[in-house]
């Protein structure tokens, strides 16, 4: 295979950004009697019961286990061959997410539909625990349908995420395009997205017809032609310390037909109808059904429909809720509610999503001063975040107090010197914050430098490797600390983290730096340009990508997608309508229409002009991938070199790329396996995202398909945790085959420069 490839780049459009959080220790949960194990390198011909002999497929290691036994699954993507890729039709346990030896879960196990089947199925009668796990690309054409989960039974899902599944026949009633429940179902810490049903009675994210308790959780750009966020028809539904963004249908977020529906502390907004004539943007009940809705402590707001806004149908308040606008809604005020105002939210952010409260929100200590308490008077001591309720709540699904960057620059290496900057910010405006404390512990591997702490106001001691600090944080100014540390001799090759400890009112978080002395360094940068984090499915073709026709290439929206089809053997890149940031993760499907050809993949790192940029890319018919950068004087250089990954799809199947752009690293996965982390620090500072293809120079005319275009703003000081993903500096790869040749552009093409 020879190609010779040169640039063409097309104007995009700009939007987007924010925050993030420090990423979770890795779990370690205790081995039990009667558990199976499940990873990519096993066999389902092995005994299973063994880390060292783990089954291929996740349904094996059911099949082969009893009621009440556990199945542990590594991280990696896995598939089907029936209905659904795994059934449940006992009470087994099924814990995903875990590392090579099984002895910590370390991130998320997928499994895959791959646009064919439903990811799970929980028959009637099963008791299970789902934990740790991605339902992706799930299909269902039939009537009772949920695209990714089907619960007859009783179901616990934790830290789930799930995402792009679909229900698609149009006649079919009762569907969930996510999930549908029948059963009794608790999602906590999970984040429903990207889902749709195209049913009549159908909820794109939820079908619920019984039991369902939504905590610590999001349902975000969620669509159906009848509610986009939840549909609740019948039996019990309780949201709590959860958030609705972004769903899109004939309601937005929730409708009600029957049954009982308590809201506590959660925030429904930015959520929109396309039907003027009827619906509502927020949430709308049935006049005719019996639905009994109560709200409290809860944000409804900011949601888009002609004539119901915010809310439809009939309505009672609890309490202290901030209802964006009245208009539409029959609803029995109660004390403290804030109606027909602004409540000031920040753009999404977080996973599972939430809207942090700006500066001056009313919601901020707007909560029920006796307390906000969930459905059976309990308190909510934490909101969706796990952060604690502090003084009196505020209303919603988070709660202001302290925020900390915590940032450390310096030379990176044996002996060297690192400064270490703390700031910490008032969300609590206009209110000052006393009494604040911080305690650090210097790692061992380096060694306070006297004389250099220093701090905004209060009073610091040095008490050998412990530094602490009191003061106070004024809500007109952040408060900075710095001191610096000398790196030990012996400091060679490792990962080091500095952990501050924040308190203030009996509330105590952390915030970390990580550097490392490897070859290249990883310095946290503050997150900037405070947009939100952007999605793009392409069912709007006026989002912003760019759009034409010449010689060279043709650009469009397709039926769902964005097409780039070549007409010359150059390699085309497109900017994403996303605004620059620091650190994000830049994530989209992509695939090949008609035959598979050389190049495609995603941008990340781009600079203005297209003047310096990253470009990662696959090979579907070699099954190979590589990372290069375009440098500010017109070459190339490769970061990651080419390299086979079984975890690429051949020909035209759905391959999905992620980017994790952290400071310095780069962590390369593809149809979520880990395959590895770069460091690379001559791109730096805000930038932009995009995709990219390039077809074979003897075959000139190639289609390339993109879908669920997504950027997500990530927090400082977060690092892939080690082990996960093989630096392939270090570890090449196997061998490409003999007639894989590769060329870097010589030149390039500029067309339509922004």
């Amino acid at each position: 295979m020879n190609r010779y490839i040169r640039n063409c780049l097309l104007l995009a459009a700009i939007f987007t950004s924010v925050v993030g959080v420090a990423p979770a220790e890795p779990q370690t949960v205790q081995a039990q009697a009667g558990t199976w194990y499940v990873s990519n390198s096993g066999s389902d011909a092995n005994a299973c019961n063994a880390p060292a002999a783990p089954c291929a497929t996740i349904q094996a290691a059911v099949d082969r286990a009893a009621s009440g036994d556990t199945v542990r699954v590594a991280v990696g993507a896995y598939g089907g061959s029936g209905n659904e890729v795994v059934l449940l039709n006992k009470n087994v346990y099924l814990f995903g997410g875990w590392g090579p030896s099984f002895t910590q879960q370390v991130g998320k196990t997928i499994l895959d539909g791959a646009g064919v089947r439903r990811g799970l199925t929980v028959n009637l009668g099963v008791t299970t625990w789902v934990d740790r796990v991605i339902i992706q690309n799930g299909h269902r054409a039939s009537h009772f349908g949920g695209g990714g989960v089907y619960n007859g039974g009783n179901a616990s899902l934790s830290n789930v995420i799930v995402r792009n599944n679909q229900v698609v026949e149009v006649n079919e009633w009762l569907a969930g395009g996510g999930i549908y429940n029948s059963g009794v179902l608790t999602l906590t810490s999970t984040s429903v997205q990207s889902n749709s049903a195209s049913s009549f009675f159908g909820g794109g994210g939820i079908f619920n017809r019984n039991a369902l308790v939504i905590q610590n959780s999001s349902l975000v750009g969620n669509e159906s032609a009848t509610a986009g966020a939840i549909y609740h028809w019948g039996g019990q539904l309780t949201v709590t310390n959860s958030t609705l963004s972004q769903n899109r249908g004939n309601v937005g977020g929730i409708v009600i037909g029957d049954g009982s529906v308590n809201i506590d502390n959660s925030t429904i907004t930015g959520n929109s109808s396309y039907d003027p004539s009827s619906g509502a943007g927020g949430v709308y009940v049935y006049t005719g059904g019996t639905a009994n809705v109560a709200l409290r402590n809860s944000i409804l707001a900011s949601n888009t429909h002609a004539s119901n806004p915010d809310c439809g149908g009939v309505l009672t308040s609890g309490g202290y809720n901030a209802i964006g606008n009245l208009q539409g809604c029959s609803i029995a005020l109660s004390g403290g509610d804030l109606t027909n105002i602004d409540v000031k939210l920040g753009p999404l952010t977080g996973e599972p999503s939430y809207h942090p409260l700006l500066a001056q929100s009313p919601a901020i200590n707007g909560g029920n001063p006796a307390g906000c308490n969930d459905l059976n008077g309990f308190p909510l001591s934490a909101d969706q975040r796990g952060m604690p309720r502090v003084e009196r709540c505020d209303i919603g699904a988070y709660e202001a107090g302290l925020l900390a960057t915590h940032l450390v620059s310096g030379t990176f290496r044996p002996g060297g010197v690192v400064t270490y900057t703390i700031t910490i910010t008032n969300e609590l405006r206009p209110r000052d914050m006393v009494g604040v404390n911080v305690t650090n512990t210097l790692p061992a591997t380096t060694g306070y430098v006297a004389n250099s702490f220093s701090a905004t106001n209060g009073s610091g001691d040095i008490v050998g490797q412990i530094i602490t600090w009191t003061g106070a944080v004024y809500s007109n100014t952040a408060s900075t600390l710095t001191f610096a540390a000398q790196i030990s001799d012996q400091a060679i090759g490792q990962h080091i983290a500095n952990i501050a400890q924040i308190s203030w009112s009996g509330i105590t978080f952390s915030s970390t730096a990580i550097f490392d002395t490897f070859s290249r360094v990883y310095l946290p940068s503050l997150a900037r340009n405070y947009c939100a984090n952007f999605f793009d499915d392409f069912s709007n073709s006026f989002s912003g990508w760019p759009t034409g026709e010449s010689d060279f290439v043709l650009a469009q929206y397709l039926n769902g997608e964005y097409r780039v089809q070549s007409k010359q053997p150059y390699l085309f890149l497109f900017r994403s309508p996303g605004c620059e940031r620091d650190n994000y993760v830049v994530e989209a499907d992509m695939r090949w229409d008609g035959a598979a050809s050389s190049d495609i993949g995603l941008l990340f790192g781009v600079m203005p002009n297209f003047s310096q940029y990253y470009f990662a890319t696959i090979d579907t018919n070699y099954q190979v991938y590589a990372i290069f950068r375009r440098n500010s004087n017109g070459t190339f250089s490769f970061v990651a070199p080419w390299a086979q990954a079984g975890a690429i799809r051949p020909g035209t199947q759905t391959n999905h790329m992620k980017i994790d752009r952290n400071g310095s690293q780069i962590t390369l996965e593809i149809n979520g396996i880990a395959v590895g982390a770069w460091y690379d620090g001559t791109i730096t500072g805000p930038t932009r995202t995009g995709v990219a293809m390039a077809p074979y120079e003897d075959a000139p005319v190639a289609d390339a398909r993109f879908d669920n275009f997504r950027v997500t703003t990530i927090g400082t000081g977060t690092l892939a945790l080690p082990g996960l993903a093989p630096d392939r500096a270090a570890d090449p790869g196997q061998p490409l085959p003999a007639d894989f040749l590769w060329r870097l552009p010589e030149h390039e093409w500029i067309l339509n420069q922004p």
